[in-house]
């Protein structure tokens, strides 16, 4: 008679290889980790010459290791939840270190298009090095960027207020435009949906509509970030927002301002916005700042080159 153990507990195949062990990963290792760790890593990859690859991995392993260590653990002391604090390692502080240096370099710098190659090189780490966490695979979806960087548009733009760390300058919020237009470039992340948010704001509303602080300071707060967009990232954005299909598009986020009226994307917005680009351009008599006016009108003659 054949037994309920037999059928379900076939014997092993003694030619299969054991297998193998988790690798030790000593807790250790994440202990130089601290919330002041990326920054003064990113700094020292601007300022010494690593590459982004070693980069990455100094970022990136503490945390991988750090999560690998308490994967599967039952018992509440190898929880990551339990034991976080203010230095339990993150990628939020990578990603707010890297908008923090964004915004300390002009939009032109070249320490912009080096953090983007950085972050390309994260997105690449070998699959060896990388980790299934709560859904996400570390790096290759480079976990919770998008809400590190969606906070950030929530800043509020004017003179420096060391009271309000969410106040940026104009300056600042337009090299945070141009590292999220080249990330759409390079194709590390797609935020070009951040570009119609920056047309809108800059050049669909009449001028003063949105804030307190008068026509001329609002055309000179968001036209920058705006004209950046269409000169980093123009005929790019242009392409892929051909590809949505009709002017009424169903995409969330993409509807016009006060001046446009209509959502989507397509070819008759984009000369509302070129035209209106045109206009801030000759905006001398009205005290628009001549930086404003430049970018002004560096944009409209890039839109007329892409179409």
């Amino acid at each position: 008679m054949t037994s309920i153990l037999d059928d379900e507990l076939p014997l092993a195949n003694v030619n299969e290889d054991p297998p193998s062990p988790k690798p030790y990963i000593d807790p250790q290792s994440w202990s130089e980790w601290d919330q002041d760790f990326p920054q003064s890593t990113i700094n020292s990859y601007l300022t010494n010459s690593l590459s982004p690859e070693e980069t990455a991995l100094a970022l990136t392993t503490p945390i991988t290791n750090y999560l690998s260590f308490y994967a599967g653990a039952t018992d509440d002391t190898r929880d990551p939840e339990s034991v976080w604090s203010a230095d339990t390692p993150d990628p939020e502080y990578i990603w707010s270190a890297m908008l923090a240096t964004a915004r300390q370099h002009p939009y032109d710098s070249p320490a912009i298009p080096a953090l983007v190659a950085l972050l390309g090189a994260i997105k690449a780490i070998p699959k060896p090095k990388q980790l299934r966490h709560e859904g996400l695979t570390y790096w290759t979806d480079l976990p919770h960027l998008g809400i590190e960087i969606r906070e950030n548009w929530n800043r509020v733009i004017g003179e420096p207020d060391h009271s309000n760390r969410w106040t940026c300058t104009v300056e600042q919020w337009t090299s945070m435009n141009a590292f999220v237009a080249q990330l759409t470039v390079a194709d590390v992340a797609n935020y070009s949906l951040y570009c119609i948010w920056a047309l809108r704001v800059a050049l669909e509303d009449v001028p003063g509509q949105r804030s307190s602080v008068g026509d001329v300071t609002d055309l000179d707060h968001h036209v920058p970030a705006a004209a950046v967009w269409i000169l980093v990232a123009g005929r790019v954005i242009y392409t892929e927002w051909l590809r949505w299909g009709v002017e009424e598009s169903e995409i969330t986020g993409v509807k016009g301002g006060t001046l446009w009226g209509m959502r989507g994307f397509g070819p008759k917005r984009w000369v509302f916005w070129k035209d209106r680009f045109g206009w801030v351009a000759r905006q001398e008599e009205v005290e628009v700042k001549e930086e404003t006016r430049r970018l002004a009108k560096m944009a409209a003659q890039r839109m007329e080159d892409i179409v």
